[in-house]
């Protein structure tokens, strides 16, 4: 609990990679206690002084290592005084301060002509906890030794108990057994026997995975009590590996261990969204809550928070935790993101987190702001950072990592008064309508500044799960962002000097979204910040700014009205009134300034004072003489302060009409509403562009609001739209495996080269009917949450393939090109023009295919959107 940020560099040295073990082997985490550092290598333990590296001392033991600690039990204990050891048949007890010998303990005695190995390990109270195991993963017997005489104080007899499911608080030794008795498995499963013939009931009661949950007395081994339970979604699935356990406060957590690698792409492909976690009360197994999560990697407790990332829940009910948007001010699903290379698990205490994400990541968990890096540091591919002595302590763990990182060597922090980092915010819903927005351009990341205000980066930084802000910028020539250092640039006149070492020389325009079209018109405060940190002169640097295309500032001489360089000026505008987007900007006095003419700018703020009109959103419609007629769904929505109580007019264009053409509309303040209108031709009409126009009157007449609805009429030509009837993915990372049944489509050239183990490639079939010719076909599709700079390009399948059955190594060869994606937005829909001819076709097969490294993802059959084929024809 003394670790908490800001953090700094407290030392950094040995151990180095000499000694260190493969990443890849994932080995067990490192120990602390009492200022010492203990560390596991190849043949080899050290202790290490926390607070300065001096190497306390080094003892070989052969083939000390044990693999797989992720989902196998840690070969490693400590207490107070001793460091615990197991190899083999055996666990040693060592010294902590000198590493000497102190004792050593032995397995109960096997069944005879059975040669065993220590298996599970753990110190508590005064005892020493084993499991005697045949092979890795399980046991069938668990047992304590007294640590001071080496008594055995108990053995429990069982069938089999995977390690990964052992945990151990307040008294009690918690696993689970998965040798259960026939009838307790058919009385849990009755519900879902029910109906189903002998054949299928026999299938369920096979291959359900029911546990057998059991908790004994720590000090006795006497059974305190034992349920059987069905494990659906903690157990099994994609990457599944063992089942795990965790206690705190009377809560004992169950959840599925699964392979921790690069699974970003199968996260928002909805791979994950069958995985459950169970919480049941440690006192007699009563279930508290049982959820699907969808989580992606080990989750951990931390206080009476359960974080399973990227979420986080109330321990004890399971509901989900909530903050505030700092942009829109709503309420939503805390979450954070930790993107690049992101294998291992965290590790935490009560204020902050720490794993891989790339390099070092930490997150803040009491400021909230965001994860934060520490680059240039590889940590490693399991946990190796541990939070004690108030330091926190990462051993070099990168060995054998052909990576260029420039460190290898352990690092460790202590808490510190000033901070130095910076964060990438995450956010799980919309950014719009904007309530408050702080911007810091330039800025390597996000950050909070003393009062708890949020200043995000502009341009954002990347990576998954990052918030996403759109910005228009615009740069005279010669334009640039610049960043200076905080720790030897000083800014006076602001308690933030940092927010004005970064920021945009030559700014031309800056245009921000702040509301969509549904949200209406509203009233801003506008501040900008600016600092002379160039040494321009009083005078040269001369500038007008501009809102919405209004002057509102002329001869800006930021040094001048600042009272010299490095000084602070914010200029603050109030009632700026903005529909959708927001516009700056700046114009230099010179006609053709030099750098030190350019105008400069730091920050940005806006704060929405108040709504003044109601936003009206009206789709699209598209008719032919075939289709004369669509309902249209208009959505009002009212942000201001007063309720609303008017009509909604819709007046047709020639040739059209419209019911109702009148409407009431009666919103509370913070309500919408959706209205639906019947369009129709009421004659033939040529090909064209069309629209209805709708006007939000007041009681007394006046437009509160206007808005077109756009009507594409094909005229003679007929429109089919055709839903994939098949669609999948494939990735080389698992070439044999099928993946029809997912929610998303993943496409990805590869993660560092194209063609390597993360490539993707998609799948898509569709039956196909035109009766007649067709003149255009497009492919519609929605982005599942993943953008990229270029979403792949659709190309022509000609070798028959099925959902159920298509893999990596089995997939039909990818042909012609028909046409290019481009850009993607996340959420966005998109339609892709297809050069293809469907003259006598019944069946079309199409493939995304990768253009760059950018993963992409989109929606599925299985999603709920599913890939469509229009084709516009005529008879």
């Amino acid at each position: 609990t003394f670790v908490k940020c800001p953090l700094g560099l407290l030392w950094f040295g040995d151990p180095g990679p000499f000694h260190m073990i493969s990443r890849h082997r994932r080995a067990a985490s490192p120990l602390s206690v009492n200022g010492i550092l203990f560390v596991q290598g190849e043949h080899v333990v050290m202790g290490f002084d926390a607070y300065n590296g001096f190497k306390l001392w080094e003892r070989k033991i052969e083939n000390v290592v044990r693999p797989d600690a992720s989902r196998e039990a840690s070969n490693l204990a400590a207490d107070d005084t001793s460091f615990f050891v197991a190899t083999g048949d055996r666990c040693v007890r060592l010294d902590a301060a000198t590493g000497e010998e102190k004792a050593v303990y032995t397995l109960p005695p096997p069944p005879e002509g059975e040669t065993r190995k220590w298996g599970y390990l753990a110190v508590d109270k005064g005892l020493l906890f084993g499991s005697s195991m045949k092979t890795g993963l399980a046991c069938d017997t668990l047992f304590a030794t007294r640590v001071a005489s080496g008594e055995m104080a108990w053995v429990h007899s069982g069938g089999n108990i995977p390690h990964s499911s052992i945990s151990i608080g307040d008294g009690r030794v918690f696993f689970a057994d998965t040798v259960v008795a026939e009838e307790h498995r058919q009385a849990v499963l009755q519900d879902a026997l029910k109906g189903k013939s002998a054949r299928d009931a026999a299938d369920t009661l096979r291959k359900s995975p029911v546990y057998r949950l059991c908790a004994i007395e720590s000090s006795t081994g006497k059974p305190v009590w034992q349920k059987p339970v069905d494990l659906s979604g903690c157990v099994g699935g994609a990457y599944y590996t063992a089942l795990g356990s965790m206690y705190r406060g009377g809560v004992l957590v169950w959840f599925g261990v699964f392979s921790d690698g690069h699974y970003w792409k199968d996260f928002f492909a909805g791979q994950f969204e069958q995985r459950r976690i169970t919480a049941l009360s440690a006192k007699d197994g009563r279930q508290f809550w049982s959820r699907k999560i969808g989580y992606r990697v080990r989750p951990l407790i931390i206080g009476d928070t359960l974080h399973a990332e990227p979420w986080a829940f109330d321990l004890k009910t399971g509901e989900p935790r909530y903050r505030v948007n700092p942009v829109t001010g709503r309420t939503e699903a805390w979450q954070f993101a930790r993107p690049g290379h992101h294998c291992g698990a965290p590790a935490a205490n009560e204020n902050c987190m720490f794993f891989r994400s790339g390099c070092i990541g930490y997150y803040d968990l009491v400021g909230d702001a965001g994860v934060t890096h520490f680059g240039g540091q590889r940590a490693g591919c399991w946990i190796n950072f541990i939070l004690a002595n108030g330091l926190v302590m990462v051993p070099e763990a990168s060995s054998g990592c052909m990576c260029a990182f420039p460190n290898m060597c352990t690092v460790v922090f202590a808490p510190r008064e000033q901070t130095r980092a910076w964060a990438k915010y995450s956010l799980s819903g919309p950014t719009l309508p904007v309530k408050h927005l702080a911007l810091n351009l330039g800025a390597p990341g996000d950050r909070k500044d003393d009062t708890g205000r949020l200043w995000l980066a502009l341009p954002r930084p990347g990576g998954s799960l990052v918030l996403p802000f759109k910005a228009d910028v615009a740069l005279h020539a010669g334009g640039a962002h610049f960043q200076r250092s905080p720790d030897f640039v000083k800014v006076e006149g602001t308690t933030s000097p940092w927010l004005y070492t970064f920021g945009v020389l030559g700014l031309n325009q800056l245009a921000l979204p702040l509301l969509a079209p549904e949200h209406g018109a509203a009233h801003y405060t506008v501040r900008l910040g600016f600092a002379e940190v160039h040494n321009a002169e009083p005078g040269q640097r001369v500038f007008d700014v501009g809102l919405q295309g209004k002057p509102v500032l002329t001869n800006l001489d930021v040094v001048s009205e600042a009272g010299g360089p490095f000084k602070a000026l914010v200029k603050e505008f109030r009632g700026v009134e903005v529909t959708e987007k927001l516009t700056i900007a700046l114009v230099p006095k010179a006609a053709q300034p030099t750098a030190g003419g350019l105008p400069v700018l730091q920050t940005v703020e806006v704060v929405r004072e108040k709504a003044t009109s109601l936003g009206i959103l009206a789709p699209s419609l598209q008719l032919s003489q075939t289709v004369p007629e669509q309902t249209a769904e208009v959505l009002i929505s009212n942000m201001t302060e007063a309720a609303f109580d008017g009509t909604l007019v819709a007046e047709a264009a020639d040739g059209f009409s419209v019911e109702p053409g009148q409407m009431p509309v009666r919103l509370a303040p913070g309500n919408g509403s959706k209205l639906s209108l019947r369009v129709k031709a009421t004659k033939p009409m040529p090909r064209g562009d069309y629209a209805i126009r709708l006007k939000l009157l007041r009681p007394d007449g006046k437009v509160e609001g206007e808005k077109a609805l756009p009507i594409d009429h094909l005229g003679d030509r007929h429109l089919l739209v055709f839903k994939a009837v098949e669609d999948a993915d494939v990735g080389k990372s698992k070439p044999a495996v099928g993946r029809g049944a997912g929610a998303a489509l993943m496409v990805d050239g590869g993660q560092q080269a194209k063609g390597d183990a993360a490539h993707y490639v998609a799948y898509l079939k569709f039956a196909i009917d035109v009766p007649g010719k067709v003149t255009s076909v497009k492919l519609r599709l929605w982005n599942a949450g993943n953008p990229s700079g270029n979403g792949g390009n659709v190309c022509l399948v000609t070798e028959p393939w099925t959902e159920k059955d298509i893999t990596y190594e089995k997939r039909p060869a990818v042909g012609e090109v028909l046409g290019n994606i481009g850009r993607v937005d996340a959420g966005q829909k998109l339609e892709v023009p297809l050069k293809v001819s469907l003259d006598g076709r019944k069946e079309l097969s199409l493939a995304i295919d990768p253009v760059n490294n950018d993963s992409v993802n989109y929606v599925s059959r299985e999603g709920g959107k599913a890939p469509e084929l229009v084709a516009e024809f005529e008879k």
